[in-house]
């Protein structure tokens, strides 16, 4: 997610968190649309491609990478790779706190930051260029560690079990009850991700549309089948995170 160039350091510090703490607490599915929505009311691509002020943007972009690695990627494959069951569980309460790390990781980036003097439009377009590698390293990153795990869960599965069935809901029996504890949170699980995903997925179109309506070169069909394609080769979270990249290449060259 990108701030909008007009955000104060307050809000762009606690609406991840509150958002982040309303994920853990209720599902990411049930905010997850609202989250997408919000962000995108409050940051059309209007005042990205008109804003003199890009330090917050880039201030965000510069340690979303580090703070994310750091505050989420760490215990989470701690959380399933530690030595000792004891040392699993304190990774995966040091986990629980990530929506409120994460932020907080970045904010001493944001402290730091000094404003920068407005500059003419020629000027900030060179900026936003000069800025790709970071963009790059970061979707890129994420992206290669999404699909990696999604490419581990596809080839560690038990034999005989299909990839549908590990991450989709089925279509018949969705309404009876559960027979466990492990298998609620795996259908509970499952739905969540499904939501987040689609609302993710509508977030990126809406912002391609933006694009395109603006004058960069999309293609509905190509883009749809690449995301098709990258998903069910790489996984979901990898799409995503290339179809941003993509988008962030295409409003560079703007």
């Amino acid at each position: 997610m990108q701030p909008c160039p007009g955000d104060d350091a307050n809000f762009w510090i606690l609406r991840p968190i509150l958002a982040g703490t309303a994920f853990q607490l209720k599902g990411i599915g049930k905010f997850a649309p609202l989250y997408y929505a919000i962000e995108y009311i409050r940051s059309p691509l209007s005042s990205m491609l008109h804003a003199d002020n890009k330090s917050m943007k880039m201030t965000a972009l510069a340690s979303l990478l580090p703070a994310t690695l750091a505050g989420y990627y760490l215990p989470t494959f701690a959380n399933f790779f530690a030595s000792t069951l004891e040392s699993r569980r304190s990774w995966n309460a040091a986990w629980q706190l990530f929506p409120v790390v994460v932020p907080l990781l970045q904010l001493p980036f944001r402290i730091m930051a000094k404003p920068q003097p407005p500059a003419a439009p020629k000027e900030s377009k060179e900026q936003r260029r000069n800025n790709m590698f970071a963009i790059r390293c970061t979707y890129t990153t994420f992206a290669a560690i999404s699909g990696l795990s999604f490419l581990y869960a596809r080839f560690s599965a038990p034999a005989g079990t299909s990839l549908a069935s590990i991450f989709l809901p089925g279509l018949h029996g969705h309404t009876d009850a559960v027979g466990s504890f492990s298998q609620g949170i795996a259908r509970f699980l499952q739905y969540d991700q499904i939501l987040s995903m689609a609302s993710g997925f509508v977030w990126l179109g809406l912002r391609f549309r933006e694009l395109k309506q603006s004058g960069a070169q999309v293609s509905w069909w190509k883009s749809t089948c690449a995301v098709l394609g990258a998903t069910v080769t790489v996984g979901p979270g990898a799409a995503f995170a290339l179809a941003w990249g993509w988008r962030e290449e295409l409003l560079a060259r703007m």
